[in-house]
């Protein structure tokens, strides 16, 4: 089955089994260098499910054990899709600045049984960054950062290929906020951003056993990479934030 086709299919299944989700808070969590602020899940295929979890933190990142992240089909023509957001704020602490976010993901898929490539899993996953604060004053217009999850195989496998059970996968990005920030023509570090992500699963069976989960454990991270600038340079950062200030008005 192309690319294209499976494509179309999401797009389809998904329009179809849209519903008014109603977002699970889960507050504000203190980490070392950081405070997660506003974080929420929700979700337009399993409306008021607990996709990821409540989050544990262990210095700067946050910790899911996603409970029921899954997606599976077993007959002809049977196909499932579940698809999760997670959004919050990150505001830095303790003198501390941003400099990158990384998102992590693990899992496993099972394909087995009679079937053919029709019978697939598929794994997608969207990052968006807003950098909203650099050195303590709040932009005008944030700095957006997009960008997708890299796989350590796949993201789609098919029972021809890939035939087994209990197969694991994972998945990493990394999103420079230093970067950012310099191709947006500013100096300084960012002290607050927002972030967000749009995570899917799918399985198609076109006679085949599909399967594809989210670790019970560990299953997915978000982590706030940060420094603290040295002495030396925080009357530097200082007159960046004064310029930022001049900038805006």
């Amino acid at each position: 089955m192309s690319h294209k086709m499976v494509a179309v299919l999401l797009v389809v299944f998904l329009s179809a089994s849209c519903a008014l989700a109603a977002p699970i808070t889960y507050g504000t969590v203190t980490a070392d260098s950081v405070v997660y602020e506003q974080l929420f899940e929700d979700s337009s295929t399993d409306p008021s499910v607990a996709l990821y979890g409540a989050p544990t933190v262990s210095g700067d990142a946050l910790t899911f054990n996603p409970p029921s992240f899954a997606a599976v089909a077993s007959s002809v023509g049977a196909m499932d899709m579940t698809d999760g957001t997670l959004a919050g704020y990150v505001s830095a602490i303790n003198g501390s600045r941003i400099e990158t976010m990384v998102f992590q993901e693990r899992g496993d898929f099972s394909l087995v049984g009679v079937g053919g490539a029709g019978t697939f899993v598929q794994n997608g996953a969207t990052f968006y960054v807003d950098i909203i604060q650099i050195e303590g004053t709040d932009l005008t217009v944030p700095i957006e950062v997009t960008q997708t999850m890299v796989f350590d195989s796949g993201p789609a496998w098919n029972l021809v290929s890939n035939s087994g059970l209990v197969q694991p996968f994972s998945g990493i990005v990394s999103i420079d906020i230093n970067q950012a920030i310099i191709d947006a023509g500013f100096s300084g570090q960012a002290t607050k951003v927002k972030f967000s992500l749009d995570n899917s699963l799918f399985a198609m069976s076109d006679g085949g056993y599909a399967y594809i989960k989210k670790k019970d454990i560990d299953g997915f991270s978000v982590t706030a990479v940060t420094n603290i600038p040295e002495p030396a340079t925080m009357s530097l950062l200082a007159l960046s934030g004064i310029a930022l200030i001049k900038r805006r008005k």
